[in-house]
């Protein structure tokens, strides 16, 4: 009987030491780090591609056939209000009814003219704004005066804050005007960006992965995790 207790006092004290002995050399030795968890914020936002757009211009067309007279200007004038653009045989003469810049002249002096047929263009380069087009889901979730971020893929380094200014649809699309205070002057119309449209912003207190799993930002069904 005394050798069992023995023999298990022994075994028991030969056990302890070996646990002692895989603790301690693990956690000297470890290859993972002990973090503690950090209270941070979980922003659900809409993501789409959106295009600057002018909200001024104006198109020259005409409603009958005619005949170019004379052009004024040339692609990439400035011009005020007022200022002649267009004359034709009639003896229609067109004039810019706002300040801008001329984006596009279809037609040289002495050309005949189609009716409904867009022949000059002026846009306000100044007054701009973003549209983004939307799936039926997100546009349920968008509303105005939402906060958007928006970042242009040759300035990523510059990120524009925005906020949405109107949601409607048209010809059976849903779409999104974002209204951008200080966009850049060589921002112009027609090129594009990346829109986030935050509609949902919560704190909660989670795990953060170590540096060496964590590889960037993660993206769970539009969730990004700051």
């Amino acid at each position: 009987m005394f050798k069992k207790v023995h023999y298990f006092a022994l075994g028991a004290s030969l056990l302890s030491v070996a646990m002692m002995s895989i603790f301690f050399f693990y956690r000297y030795n470890r290859k993972y780090d002990l973090i503690k968890p950090k209270r941070g914020s979980i922003t659900e936002a809409i993501y789409g591609l959106g295009k600057v757009k002018s909200y001024s211009k104006y198109d020259v067309k005409l409603g009958i056939m005619s005949t170019v007279q004379d052009v004024y200007v040339h692609e990439g004038d400035v011009v005020k209000k007022g200022d002649p653009l267009i004359r034709f045989t009639e003896n229609l003469k067109f004039s810019s009814p706002i300040n801008g810049t001329v984006t596009f002249i279809g037609v040289g002096k002495a050309e005949g003219v189609a009716p409904q047929v867009v022949l000059l263009s002026v846009q306000d380069l100044n007054d701009k704004y973003i549209e983004v087009s939307l799936e039926q889901q997100a546009a349920l979730r968008v509303r105005a005066g939402q906060t958007t971020d928006v970042i242009f893929e040759s300035l990523r380094s510059v990120k524009l804050e925005g906020k949405v200014k109107a949601i409607f649809p048209k010809n059976d699309e849903f779409l999104a005007h974002i209204q951008v205070d200080g966009l850049m002057e060589a921002v112009l119309p027609g090129m594009t960006a990346d829109v986030s449209i935050q509609w949902a912003n919560m704190k909660m207190s989670c795990w953060f992965l170590s540096p060496q799993f964590l590889m960037g930002i993660w993206l769970l069904r539009g969730i990004k995790i700051e």
